[in-house]
């Protein structure tokens, strides 16, 4: 299942119109939220809805905060600072699927109306900013996104040879709006990335800042192919690694292999298929599950609100080490009812 990420500045200059970011974040759910020209208390905000955090304060009378709030641990967080420019912010979510590096950016403006010294100023700090960011953005390994607002329209020095190496993905996904909309709208902010394509993105209206908000659903560029099973006979279903059956009031799945990307879509779409038909009561054998990836993880989670919302029940039996550890390291394995046996599971 795609992941999906939220870049908003908040506009540093009304500190009051802050109480509309938990709405925002929970009618939205973005698996990463990027807050730019943030002060302090916003990310306090929505810290409910994301334990995990990476924040650079910058200035907070000028309010070049950053901050990168995930529903996934962050590691390796740490601030890219080109001389005195705006500092940008680094880090590394384990999505389980290998990990997505992160920079949230917010780069200096161009200031010509305040005089020659200040534009000169500013250029030779845009100049480092980029410099730096390339550099930085070419060690990245797998999946990356650099987000938020660049303070330059695409053609503007810089961004096209930033463009050349990362893709721009609101755009691609045709949602190429400005984004500025005081005295003459521009587009200054983006989602790019590299390792990753889009599968649809929004611009939002968010008439409380001066920057319209993006929002972006990305997936790996290239997922694993899963084999399908050409019976599709009776107990097998979708693909070769998915086999179900009744045990009482419970509609049985065991899973075998590798539970990635491609056999997550195939698997929530048989199970809710099941749901569809009146199996309210979904047991997951996961005994001989060899990895799970965030995709997974996530089938588990709609699958107990399905049930859930119709008074129907889901569990989980023979949980592997690897899977448990998952579950740990995300901090979710006290989400669900578990059970060592599917034995002790359907009674």
């Amino acid at each position: 299942m795609p992941l999906k990420l939220l870049s908003i500045n908040l506009d540093f200059r009304n500190p009051g119109n802050r109480g509309e970011l938990p709405a925002l974040a929970g009618a939205l759910d973005p698996d990463f939220l990027l807050l730019i020209e943030s002060l302090p208390g916003d990310a306090e905000r929505v810290e409910a809805r994301y334990p995990h955090r990476a924040t650079s304060p910058g200035n907070p009378a000028w309010g070049h905060g950053l901050d990168i709030l995930s529903k996934y641990p962050l590691s390796g967080i740490r601030a890219l600072r080109a001389g005195d420019g705006i500092p940008m912010l680094l880090a590394q979510a384990d999505t389980l699927d290998g990990g997505v590096e992160l920079i949230a950016v917010h780069l200096n403006p161009t200031t010509p109306h305040a005089g020659l010294g200040d534009f000169l100023r500013s250029s030779r700090q845009r100049r480092a900013q980029f410099r730096l960011l390339r550099r930085e953005a070419g060690r990245l390994p797998g999946m990356s996104l650099i987000a938020g607002d660049f303070n330059s329209t695409p053609w503007m020095p810089g961004m096209p040879r930033l463009r050349r190496r990362y893709r721009d993905l609101v755009k691609e996904a045709g949602a190429d709006e400005p984004t500025y909309r005081y005295v003459v709208p521009l587009r200054l902010d983006y989602v790019m990335g590299r390792g990753v394509r889009p599968v649809r993105a929004r611009t939002l209206e968010t008439p409380w800042t001066d920057h319209r908000g993006l929002l972006v659903e990305f997936e790996a560029e290239s997922a694993p192919e899963a084999e399908i099973d050409p019976r599709l006979g009776s107990g097998v279903n979708y693909a070769m690694d998915i086999r179900t059956e009744k045990k009482g009031k419970w509609y049985v799945v065991h899973i075998e292999g590798r539970l990635d990307v491609m056999l997550s879509q195939q698997l929530e779409s048989m199970v809710f298929d099941a749901i569809g038909k009146g199996e309210l009561n979904v047991l997951f054998n996961l005994a001989k599950v060899e990895y799970m990836s965030s995709s997974g993880l996530r089938v588990f989670i709609s699958t107990m609100r399905k049930v859930g919302e119709k008074q129907g029940e889901m569990r989980l039996c023979h949980m592997s080490d690897s899977v448990r550890k998952i579950l740990k390291i995300v901090d979710l394995e006290g989400m669900f009812n578990i059970f060592p046996t599917e034995e002790e599971a359907v009674k």
